[in-house]
């Protein structure tokens, strides 16, 4: 699909951004680390038909902007996506956030659940450890080894800090959403990098939420299984 409308909303940094359909309700779109928007190109066109479809690219991701001399990190992140909103003249949207876009999102529920309607939570993690043992250790050391290797190739900064949100970052705990009383749905495959036992602790967080674990999928639930998924979203949406 062409977009509607697409370009850069100048925050601190530009942040990219591309809109679809023309809906009276928005659905933003946030991806996850190491990403952009085009991994939810299989959700664009099913919820263009109903909804006005927001991406955003990360701050250090995709089209968007870097800023060297400011820490990178998830509440940054999150301003950004308040930015962009308020930019565009937008609240009480449906946010979709998918692994490190969950983590922003949970990060803007924190700051500004204002400006939310509905919340999808998928792949998220609250804290680091909420990663299966493998996955956690695998990314530190792919992390250690970008550290190390940016010692001595200064245009590797940004990916080591990028990828050092998955080390680092978030720093959740589940008295952080006790006030939260929107409507989220805590998603994840049934092969997930993130530990089911973390999910339901996500799930558990929120007063008002509800669990689905999607079959023969793992982490990457919009590719692999995208007819269940945008289904499934699409009912919560509908609902009262």
């Amino acid at each position: 699909m062409i977009p509607v409308k697409d370009g850069f909303i100048e925050l601190d940094i530009p942040i990219y951004y591309r809109m679809y359909g023309d809906g009276d309700e928005t659905v933003v779109f946030l991806h996850g680390n190491g990403e952009n928007w085009k991994c939810f190109k299989k959700q664009i066109e099913p919820f263009a038909e109903k909804y006005r479809v927001l991406l955003i690219d990360s701050r250090g991701h995709g089209q968007s902007g870097y800023d060297y001399k400011k820490k990178l990190s998830i509440d940054l992140m999150a301003d950004d996506v308040y930015g962009v909103l308020q930019h565009l003249g937008l609240e009480q949207v449906y946010l979709v956030g998918f692994s490190d876009g969950g983590n922003i999102a949970m990060a803007l529920v924190r700051k500004h659940p204002e400006v939310l309607k509905k919340l999808v939570l998928a792949g998220a993690n609250m804290f680091p450890r909420g990663m299966k043992l493998t996955y956690h250790l695998m990314t530190i050391f792919s992390w250690l080894a970008v550290w190390l290797y940016g010692i001595f190739a200064a245009g590797r900064r940004k990916a080591r800090r990028i990828m050092g949100l998955m080390v680092l970052e978030p720093k959740f705990k589940p008295a952080d959403f006790a006030a939260a009383d929107l409507p989220v749905l805590v998603m994840a495959g049934e092969n997930d990098m993130i530990k089911t036992r973390h999910t339901f602790l996500i799930k558990q967080s929120f007063v008002n939420s509800r669990i689905s674990i999607i079959k023969d999928s793992d982490h990457f639930i919009f590719y692999r299984q995208p007819e269940v998924v945008n289904s499934e979203i699409m009912k919560f949406f509908a609902e009262d």
